[in-house]
């Protein structure tokens, strides 16, 4: 610094290198001292012959010391009872001053130097700065406080500052659960259930509030194709220790499993909730990965009842035989109007014969509410009179009757 004289160590002053194999010639060394650790220093070097000196060449060098704290220390994989942590060691080139480093695991309140199973979890270098472990021996779903340090031929470096990390943990509570009913005897459950980090949800389990039946009422209830649902309700409305509600596992309909159907939406098709036992259906449902099952989320079944009847049908038009209707319907909860159904008979007709009529276009839900068909089959001359029914999963509603009038 400041054009300094430099101390040599000793048989350190610049001499030429010559019983060296593979230096070149005119290849000279010194050895300097007193250098400070981990510092900056600028260093110039001229020759020198009989007719003078020569103009010097300058280079700034770092001394090195023991290593600084690692960066960057993060975990890579995650499992069960394991983690795989990367660091960076130190921005030298290369890290090539780093001979070593340590992990150490906090247990209670004493740090203790993390496990390392195989040959292969021992902390080496990866690329370049950056280096990897494998640290095992933890717990399923726990947390865990870490920390690293390196080594190199000045010393040992400082401990990182205590990081946190956790190994795979189960799924938590499904939540946003919907249900509704497509057919009679089948309610297709929709939830979402978040997939913890690096174990994502590989499977769900839905369990359906069925009825364990003592051995006294088991011939009772029994028919041919099995217990009877009525017979059943009435035995727990009689004797209620005979018949008491217990979660089994769902029967799904074919196709119906547990599936993903994106993101972290999943959805179930089951079979067997009955209205004649609706206060006491109910399912539970709970995430599974590679941690194992997480926490049952139990909700209520509302066996839905049928569709309200139709409201406000309106004739759009009607030229010759060509009719054009036009009414609305509503969703009762957790039964989505699926179709329509229209009848109609002619006024002059003697007896009254409901029949389908035919279609231009079947009835189809425009919007929400809104539902039109358009009926090709009006005789002329005549005045028709047409009823219209909504259909749910839960059934079929009530008639509404419209009277169309007579045709142009």
């Amino acid at each position: 610094h400041g054009g300094n004289d430099p101390i040599f160590k000793k048989d350190g002053k610049p001499c030429r290198v010559t019983d060296e194999e593979g230096v070149a010639p005119g290849t000279w060394r010194a050895r300097v001292a007193r250098f400070d650790e981990n510092d900056w220093y600028c260093l110039r070097v001229r020759g020198v012959n009989y007719l003078g000196e020569g103009p010097w060449c300058s280079a700034y060098i770092r001394t090195f010391g023991p290593p600084e704290p690692p960066v960057d220390f993060v975990p890579t994989l995650v499992f069960l009872t394991k983690l795989v942590v990367k660091w960076s060691a130190g921005d030298r080139p290369a890290g090539e001053d780093i001979e070593g480093c340590e992990v150490e695991i906090l247990r209670g309140s004493r740090w203790m130097p993390a496990e390392h199973a195989t040959e292969e979890d021992q902390p080496k270098r990866s690329e370049g700065t950056y280096w990897t472990a494998g640290i095992c021996g933890l717990a399923v779903n726990s947390s865990v406080m870490l920390r690293v340090r390196a080594t190199n031929w000045k010393g040992i470096g400082e401990w990182t500052e205590p990081t946190e990390m956790h190994t795979q943990s189960e799924p938590k509570l499904p939540f946003n659960v919907k249900h509704y009913m497509e057919v009679p005897d089948k309610i297709v459950l929709e939830w979402e259930v978040e997939d913890p980090h690096d174990a994502e949800v590989t499977s769900c389990e839905v369990w359906l509030l069925g009825h364990v039946l003592h051995e006294s009422v088991k011939a009772a209830v029994t028919g041919v194709d099995g217990p009877d649902a009525k017979a059943i309700a009435l035995y727990h409305k009689l004797h209620p220790s005979l018949v008491a509600p217990h979660f089994w596992p769902s029967i799904y309909d074919e196709g119906g499993e547990p599936r993903r159907v994106e993101g972290i939406k999943w959805t179930a098709t089951i079979t067997g909730a009955s209205q004649e036992v609706a206060s006491h259906n109910g399912v539970r449902i709970a995430g599974v990965n590679a941690a194992g099952r997480g926490m049952f989320l139990r909700s209520d079944l509302h066996i839905p009842r049928v569709p309200d009847e139709p409201k406000y049908i309106e004739l759009v038009g009607h030229t010759g035989s060509r009719a054009s209707l036009r009414w609305y319907t509503e969703d009762v909860p957790h039964a989505k109007v699926m179709a329509c159904e229209i009848e109609m008979h002619a006024l002059i007709t003697a007896k009254k014969v409901w029949s389908t009529p035919e279609y231009e276009q079947e009835p189809t839900k425009k919007n929400d509410t809104m539902w039109e068909a358009i009926i090709t089959n009006c005789p002329k001359g005549t005045a028709e009179s047409i009823r219209i029914r909504a259909c749910s999963g839960a059934g079929k509603g009530d008639w509404a009757d419209f009277e169309m009038g007579a045709t142009e």
